[in-house]
């Protein structure tokens, strides 16, 4: 009777082995792999029908970004980071440049950039943000309207040391699929 049993089980789970190869054979081959695509200083594209003009990209370590915006001195100590990191700064300019008010939606704002270089990724530094860009709207750009923003990831040193940042490739990511579009600022060792 135990002998059956087995047969029975091996048969089980080499159907349900057979019936998850052809489920992710059917998701790759329906959703295929992403295109990148990526955009330096001074290129133009489109960003969920606005304008999207790439600025200058920057690396700073805490003290350069304080010299450089003071405005960053003013976020509260507890929304900080603790510890020692670094800051890739992003200078882009939206433009509304349709007939119609272009509404971004709940996931369309800037606030939701990632950045990735090397093997290591984090999120918009939110409150940074907020001090950087005071007159940041965010969901909603009219006919012609025009706003030039600054994009802050930090990026802890226990990650990423800041010679090392200097050296690598840093994609600000803000698209993943169907194409996966992305600033990229190239690092010194290319």
């Amino acid at each position: 009777m135990t002998f059956y049993k087995k047969i029975i089980i091996g048969i089980a789970a080499l159907v349900l082995l057979a019936c998850s190869a052809y489920m992710i054979y059917n998701v790759n081959s329906v959703f295929p792999n992403a295109d990148s695509k990526s955009y330096r200083t001074g290129d133009v594209t489109r960003y969920r029908g606005l304008k999207l003009t790439v600025g200058e990209v920057g690396i700073y370590t805490q003290e350069e970004l304080e010299e450089k915006y003071p405005d960053v001195k003013n976020i509260d100590s507890s929304f900080q980071y603790d510890g020692n990191g670094n800051y890739v700064i992003a200078n882009i300019t939206l433009e509304n440049d349709t007939d119609e008010t272009v509404e971004l939606g709940k996931l369309g704002s800037v606030t939701g950039w990632v950045i990735e270089t090397d093997m290591y990724g984090n999120g918009m530094s939110y409150f940074t943000f907020l001090e950087l860009n005071p007159s940041y709207g965010g969901q909603s750009f009219s006919k012609g309207q025009k706003q030039e923003l600054i994009l802050p990831f930090h990026l802890g040193e226990e990650w990423i040391t800041y010679d090392k940042l200097i050296q690598e490739d840093i994609k600000i990511i803000y698209s993943f699929y169907p194409t996966k579009a992305y600033i990229l600022h190239e690092g010194k060792s290319k």
